[in-house]
């Protein structure tokens, strides 16, 4: 009988300390603890980048909010949201750089996510529609928006074969490093969709089944 007991109270003490560290592991405390910990290289990659991009605030410590899902600065009077920031380049350079900085983390973590990112037309904010051709303001968007490019590329080699990122956009920089990336050039009549798809999936050559 004592042999039994002794045994159970075993199991007992077992199965507690079990149940005592998976409750530790669930604890909200610690699971903020461990994603915090998780977001120093990437809000360091983000802080690195944003130098190497100047954009604004880029001098100072940049942090990814996990609750809010945006980026936020260390400032000497309290964190600064992006949203209080102004110029569209500041919001599309941070998006991207976000957006590489999770891919980085996630693929040198070996974690299960897809490893590709699309971005549309990034340059935009830097060529809008308005922008005078030849001046100084100009020639200095262009070296800001190269510099994304730029860095975009650096990023997929650093971690190639592993990440691939695609980009639609207007812009031609006549770089080595770019033009060895173009895959298509959509322009004049050859298009990203076809023209004479649309004469082909026309509403008069839908069958009855489709209408």
């Amino acid at each position: 009988m004592g042999a039994d007991l002794a045994r159970l109270s075993q199991a007992r003490d077992t199965a507690r300390a079990a149940v005592e560290a998976l409750e530790a592991e669930l604890d909200p405390h610690t699971q903020r603890k461990q994603l915090l910990a998780r977001l120093v290289p990437v809000n360091r990659d983000i802080t690195l980048w944003a130098h190497q991009l100047q954009l604004e605030h880029g001098n100072q410590c940049v942090h990814l909010n996990p609750d809010l899902l945006t980026i936020e600065f260390g400032t000497d009077t309290g964190r600064l949201p992006l949203s209080r920031l102004g110029s569209g380049q500041n919001w599309v350079g941070y998006h991207v750089l976000a957006h590489l900085a999770l891919h980085r983390y996630f693929v040198r973590q070996h974690r299960p996510v897809p490893r590709i990112l699309f971005l549309d037309q990034p340059s935009q904010v830097w060529f809008p529609p308005t922008t005078h051709d030849g001046d100084d303001q100009d020639n200095e968007d262009s070296l800001a928006a190269e510099r994304l490019f730029q860095l975009v590329h650096e990023v997929v080699e650093d971690l190639a074969p592993d990440l691939q990122v695609i980009v639609c956009d207007h812009v031609d920089f006549p770089t080595p490093w770019f033009q060895e990336a173009v895959v298509h050039r959509w322009r004049h009549s050859e298009k990203l969709v076809p023209m004479h798809w649309a004469d082909v999936a026309g509403p008069h050559n839908l069958s009855r089944k489709d209408r």
